[in-house]
């Protein structure tokens, strides 16, 4: 017996990632803003009940550019995303990175108050592939650091040895 291949909506060669950990009540006019605020070439389709049309807390983000998916990825995942901790996935297991992959998380001191998780990535991507990026605030409001993994550890080597002393926005 035959049957019909479900309708394509021509977004499957798209770099796709799912977003998990979100309050239902979150929309998609919500997630719109905030990928605009980022720059981001995105379609939002929020998961829903099939009967009763209640979000189910999953989203699915389709991105027009893969360099775009990686940097929301690298930012993102394990963070506080929309006022709940989210946990991503690419589409493409062959996209999702493992935290074993051999490579040590570098520890960034002295970011200047004010630099942003993408604003740090733009700066370090080009040592190579990135994990995780994140920057974060120390518990009184008085210092920025970075927590930064790259796929490999050449890469992570490479951007300690160009970076070690270096002024980022007026600090070392």
């Amino acid at each position: 017996m035959l049957t019909a291949a479900p309708p394509s909506d021509g977004l499957e060669n798209y770099p796709t990632l799912f977003v998990s950990g979100l309050p239902p009540t979150i929309t998609e006019l919500d997630m719109v803003k905030v990928l605009n605020d980022m720059k981001l070439e995105t379609k939002v389709i929020i998961e829903r009940d099939p009967v009763t049309s209640t979000p189910l807390g999953r989203i699915k983000l389709v991105f027009r550019y893969q360099p775009d998916a990686e940097r929301f990825f690298a930012t993102i995942n394990g963070s506080m995303f929309l006022g709940a901790k989210v946990h991503l996935t690419f589409k493409d297991p062959n996209m999702n990175f493992s935290n074993t992959s051999g490579a040590k998380s570098i520890v960034v001191k002295h970011i200047p108050l004010g630099v942003t998780s993408l604003d740090f990535y733009e700066t370090v991507r080009t040592f190579g592939r990135i994990i995780s990026c994140k920057v974060m605030i120390d518990r009184l409001g008085t210092e920025s650091y970075a927590l930064l993994q790259f796929e490999n550890q050449d890469h992570a080597d490479k951007c300690v040895a160009e970076m070690n002393g270096s002024l980022f926005r007026g600090n070392s």
